[in-house]
C-alpha cells in the first residue's frame, strides 16, 4: 500500500469526521473534483490495510498524548485515506470533461463535481474502491448555505442579491 508522496497531487480538505466505531468520512478537493470518501474498517477484513488503518485512527482517538516530533493524526489519517483513493481518483478526473484549473466563480466553488468513494479489500490485500454518485441529499448537506430572511433584501437593510454565478475569484497568476 506505500506509494510515494508525490502521486497525491495538492488537495484541500473540506471536511473530516470520524465516529464512535470505526467509521470515518472525508471531503476533498482533488483534480478539480469533490471527492466524498466513507471508510470503515469493517471493509477491509483483517487485511494489512485493515490494521494500518486502525492504527491512524486510534492515534486519532488518543489526541491528548502527540509528541512535538510527531504529525497531526487527523493531517495524517486524512492523508492515507487520500493516498488510499488516489488511483480511482486520477481515473475520474482522467475521464472528466471538467478542466483541472481553479474555480472560475462562487458558484463553482460551491458546486464542484462530487463523487462518493468506499474503499474496500477483497482478496485479502487487494484494494478495490467503490464509486457512486451523491443522493441530492448529501450534495445539500457538502455544499455551505446562508438563508437570510426576505427583510434582508427588501427592508432597511436592502442588502443587493447576487448570483453566485456571477461573483468571479480571484486567480492565482504565478
Amino acid at each position: 500500500m506505500t506509494q510515494p508522496a508525490q502521486s497525491l497531487p495538492d488537495y484541500e480538505i473540506l471536511g473530516f469526521s470520524y465516529g464512535v466505531g470505526t467509521e470515518s468520512e472525508l471531503t476533498i478537493l482533488c483534480y478539480g473534483i469533490r471527492f466524498y470518501i466513507t471508510i470503515s474498517a469493517d471493509n477491509f477484513g483483517n487485511s494489512k490495510i485493515a490494521n494500518e488503518y486502525l492504527n491512524l485512527l486510534k492515534k486519532l482517538k488518543c489526541e491528548g498524548s502527540i509528541q512535538d516530533d510527531e504529525n497531526d493524526p487527523m493531517e495524517t489519517l486524512c492523508f492515507w485515506i487520500a493516498l488510499t483513493c488516489n488511483s480511482q481518483m486520477r481515473l475520474f478526473a482522467s475521464a472528466s470533461e471538467i478542466p483541472r484549473r481553479q474555480p472560475r466563480t462562487l458558484y463553482d466553488w460551491f458546486n464542484p463535481k462530487t463523487i462518493v468513494l468506499i474503499p474496500k479489500v477483497v482478496n485479502d490485500n487487494t484494494m478495490l474502491v467503490d464509486s457512486s454518485i451523491p443522493s441530492q441529499q448529501l450534495l445539500e448537506q457538502l455544499t455551505p448555505r446562508v438563508r437570510m430572511p426576505p427583510s434582508y433584501y427588501t427592508g432597511e437593510l436592502k442588502i443587493p442579491a447576487v448570483q453566485t454565478s456571477q461573483i468571479l475569484l480571484q486567480q492565482n497568476k504565478a
